[in-house]
């Protein structure tokens, strides 16, 4: 056990990062708990963890601190109307146990996450989703995503399609199934990616997490419907599918069920059109709630009562960047620009100092290192923030987190990094 009786000045202030293998998982699963106060299910499996990009910190013989890294991908911004797929580094399980707190535990992990991807050149960005949305900034993530939470009544009203949008619909089926990760797990993962590409900060994960959030666990089954699966398709082939559980309660012997939409996903308007109106269709239900939808999903558009939805806005993606050059150059840029940013990073040193960041505005960037006086100045929490292309430097200069010593040139950086469609996370990890 941890004596957390000792005062803080007698303990160390961190310890050693070290590897950590599928012989930890119970340690791994325990240091989590601890941190996050979940129920602990026996039947719960870390099959999709990868497990050569997990560590932890270690004081003495005692685990103080967990994390594990996926291979994941953002879509960016590539200066047109669609999107460039580029490799990110997911940041997640991250836990200090609570016999821990505030020794730099938490500073020593992300510092050797970053410094890890730096030496061996992989991801140019990290991100992740932050359990508290104080925590991340000082280490120089910034909120690159926001969303909203909606509920939505049953059988709420929606406007219909118009055009080829309209007609696109007519040859929509919709299926109800018991999801199940071997005959769905195909399906869902390629669905879900051709759905990503057609909106920036949506993340790609890999196929193992994609059959961890099909699976059931029979403590799950316990206390829960099964989870369920709409296929939507046209002509038999699907096009988008929304994953769901219901819950059920009875008020008055009347039913008064909620169907939680875990994610829905679809390569064109119409199949989301036609998902949307089959999750408020369900009978004995009384709403439909969504945890993660894009501030402008056309979901909002298609409401005859634009009240209905009752948003609650919510943060996603935190990108951090790792090397600046490269994450600058990842991306498309919507118009010309070129900019000498100071960058401030004190704890990746390689980033700190002057780019110059130039762009043709037809698809090609350079970002290299100069000596020239500085356009804009600004911590590298506010790139990571500006990097899918919802957050601009002109917000971020009016509200005194970029300074501009050229005038005219946040503006200019906004428009070239500005995406047409909001950027949004609808997936987390």
């Amino acid at each position: 056990m941890v004596d957390t009786s000792r005062p803080a000045a007698a303990r160390p202030s961190a310890g050693d990062v070290v590897p950590l293998g599928p012989q930890d998982e119970a340690a791994l699963l325990w240091n989590d708990q601890a941190a996050f106060v979940f129920p602990i299910d026996p039947d719960y499996r870390l099959d999709f963890i990868e497990w050569d990009r997990t560590f932890g910190v270690r004081v003495s013989e005692e685990l103080a601190g967990t994390s594990t890294t996926f291979s994941l991908s953002v879509e960016l911004p590539d200066g047109g109307c669609g999107t460039r797929t580029v490799p990110m580094a997911g940041l997640s399980w991250v836990a200090v146990h609570p016999g821990y707190r505030r020794r730099g535990v938490l500073t020593t992990m992300i510092r050797d996450h970053l410094h890890r991807l730096h030496d061996e050149g992989r991801e140019p960005v990290s991100g992740l989703h932050a359990s508290e949305s104080a925590i991340y900034g000082r280490f120089g993530y910034g909120l690159a995503t926001v969303g909203y939470q909606l509920s939505l009544g049953r059988d709420v009203a929606l406007r219909p399609l118009t055009g080829a949008q309209a007609a696109a619909a007519e040859g929509l089926r919709v299926r109800f199934e018991t999801a199940d990760p071997e005959r769905h797990g195909d399906l869902v993962h390629e669905l879900y990616h051709q759905a990503c590409r057609r909106r920036p900060g949506m993340v790609g994960r890999t196929r193992a997490l994609t059959l961890a959030d099909l699976r059931d666990t029979p403590l799950e089954l316990q206390r829960n419907e099964p989870l369920r699966l709409l296929v939507a398709e046209r002509d038999g082939v699907p096009t988008g599918y929304a994953l769901l559980r219901r819950s059920m309660r009875w008020e008055d012997f009347a039913p008064d069920g909620t169907v939680e939409v875990r994610e829905l996903a679809a390569v064109d308007r119409a199949t989301e059109h036609r998902l949307w109106r089959a999750v408020t269709q369900f009978d004995l239900t009384g709403r439909a709630k969504a945890g993660r939808i894009a501030t402008d999903d056309p979901l909002l558009s298609w409401l005859v009562d634009a009240r209905a939805a009752k948003p609650v806005r919510t943060d996603e993606l935190w990108l951090r960047v790792v090397d600046v050059d490269r994450a600058l150059t990842a991306r498309g840029y919507a118009e010309p620009v070129d900019v000498v940013l100071q960058v401030v990073d004190p704890m990746c040193p390689w980033n700190d100092g002057r780019w110059r960041l130039h762009a043709d505005g037809a698809g090609a960037a350079e970002c290299v290192r100069t000596d020239d006086e500085p356009h804009l100045a600004l911590d590298v929490r506010e790139l990571g923030a500006m990097l899918a292309g919802g957050t601009t430097a002109s917000t971020l200069a009016a509200a005194g987190l970029v300074t501009e010593s050229a005038p005219g040139a946040a503006r200019t950086l906004s428009r070239a990094m500005r995406s047409d469609v909001e950027p949004a996370t609808t997936y987390g990890f």
